[in-house]
């Protein structure tokens, strides 16, 4: 991903990379970008239909192996996913703010291609809104989950101010071409300086 190598040199950023907790095979976006293991955070019998039982259980054991990141590998500032790994970190921010509200874990979140949110009431709560700034980066050609990806964005609150949306031509991809990967950085450099990271 070309704007990863821009990240250190011109936003300060140093990336620590984890993997999903189930071994899968790669999206068809990956074929002939990336031919090595591929993982994920958790099956979901249906990506667009209501829970089972068994995937709230998978959804909730991927919560807790981020908390287990960030306990065992943390603190970090911010956190980046793609794909079911930016659905997996919405649901997991949201889930974190569900009352009672706890400490913040991170200081800003970069979500690319969204691909849902793995959230459902339980017990009768409210369900929290992602309290962090954040950035959301989609492309308008993936018709499957541009919907979705923006709609992450209405459960920021005050989203005005703490979201900004990024939308590029391109489908359900880290884009690569130079004005798309330049746009990002811009809008990392802002989150970055919303978020005061020092």
């Amino acid at each position: 991903m070309p704007f990863l190598f821009r990240l250190d040199r011109e936003a300060n950023i140093t990336l620590h990379f984890a993997n999903g907790r189930v071994k899968c095979e790669p999206h068809e976006s990956l074929t002939g970008f990336y031919d090595g293991q591929c993982y994920r955070n958790y099956t979901w019998d249906d990506d667009h239909g209501p829970p089972t039982e068994e995937n709230k259980v998978a959804v909730k054991a991927a919560f807790e192996h981020v908390y287990g990141l960030i306990r065992d590998e943390g603190p970090f500032d911010g956190v980046l996913g793609f794909s079911q790994g930016s659905s997996c970190l919405s649901g997991f921010l949201i889930h974190h703010e569900t009352p009672p509200a706890q400490e913040e874990l991170f200081k800003f979140a970069i979500l690319f291609s969204t691909s849902g949110i793995p959230e459902w009431d339980t017990d009768g709560k409210d369900l929290g809104m992602i309290r962090i700034p954040t950035l959301h980066v989609c492309g308008e050609a993936d018709k499957e989950w541009v919907e979705d990806s923006k709609a992450v964005v209405g459960r920021c609150e005050n989203a005005a101010e703490t979201a900004e949306l990024i939308v590029h031509k391109d489908g359900h991809a880290v884009p690569k071409d130079r004005p798309t990967v330049d746009a990002i950085i811009r809008g990392i450099k802002r989150l970055v300086e919303r978020a005061d990271v020092r």
